[in-house]
């Protein structure tokens, strides 16, 4: 995949994300789906944490594990964390993307775990 390629689908799922945890009212930060199933917040606070520590096999930049305490922690961190991922894809190469890294699931490239 193109970086230009990359970059539009990474806008694409910084605008939706956001759109769907935005449109959720804080007070219903506790809905559950179904028994046995996260809570809406635990949900959004996994997602959170998941691209802001996993992106780091791509960006070498280490991010501190958030604190999503309430609705704007979760939106600030995930805004950041898009505009960052962004950002770094408008700078990088296509050569850096080929570059094979190793995460805990084997050795795959980085454009792979984007």
């Amino acid at each position: 995949m193109q970086i230009k390629e990359l970059i539009k689908k990474w806008k694409g799922n910084k605008r939706y994300t956001l759109k769907v945890i935005d449109a959720m009212p804080e007070e219903n930060f506790t809905f559950k789906i179904f028994d046995g199933g996260k809570i809406f917040k635990s949900q959004a606070s996994h997602i959170t944490t998941w691209l802001s520590t996993h992106s780091r096999f791509v960006t070498d930049i280490e991010r501190e594990k958030p604190t999503l305490k309430i609705k704007e922690d979760i939106l600030t961190e995930l805004t950041q964390f898009f505009d960052d991922l962004i950002a770094f894809l408008e700078e990088t190469t296509e050569e850096n993307l080929a570059t094979i890294v190793k995460v805990w699931y084997g050795e795959v490239s980085k454009e792979f775990i984007l």
